[in-house]
């Protein structure tokens, strides 16, 4: 299979259609917090004819510019590495400026794609939230805001109706003394 056909298939595989794996590589992840790590990097070439406003969600065939640095998602681990998908965004002109584009693939309000925010969901759904952020080595500032955005989903939106709700139970709820 030749390295595009390859690239187009990875892509497919990892649920990225539109966008073709140009590489995998192994980082050290620099970090003020903890000492280097390695991390998995899957860098993204986008093959789609059009770049979606990440404001409003409009449209456009042609962009402003693309940024300087690229930009990083994480997503569900490969292995033994932290992975994460990588990609030069595009900036589109909408809303009154210039906007970055958004992913089919990226969690709103969250930098990881929206597979690794459906795991983190589901883990919590089991797991106190400060277990599931050593799991998947979040903060627990980030695995509770997973957990409450995932909540208030399930649970229909900002706008859940609650007309005629009588009761509501809450069981063992509780914090670690590590937090």
């Amino acid at each position: 299979m030749a390295g595009q056909e390859l690239g187009k298939a990875l892509a497919v595989l990892w649920g990225l259609q539109g966008f073709a794996v140009r590489y995998v590589e192994i980082r050290e992840a620099p970090t003020a917090t903890r000492p280097a790590r390695r991390i998995k990097v899957i860098g993204l070439e986008d093959l789609r004819s059009s770049h979606v406003c990440s404001e409003c969600g409009k449209r456009h065939h042609t962009g402003v510019m693309q940024e300087g640095d690229p930009r990083m998602w994480r997503e569900c681990s490969n292995g033994d590495f932290e992975t994460y998908v990588e990609i030069m965004p595009w900036r589109v002109a909408c809303c009154g400026g210039t906007r970055v584009e958004s992913f089919p693939w990226e969690a709103s309000g969250h930098r990881m794609t929206r597979r690794f925010f459906e795991r983190v969901a589901a883990l919590c759904t089991r797991l106190p939230v400060l277990r599931v952020a050593k799991m998947v080595g979040l903060s627990w500032d980030t695995v509770a805001r997973v957990d409450q955005a995932a909540t208030r989903m399930a649970l229909g939106g900002d706008d859940a109706l609650v007309d005629g709700l009588r009761f509501i139970g809450v069981d063992e709820v509780s914090r670690d003394a590590e937090h």
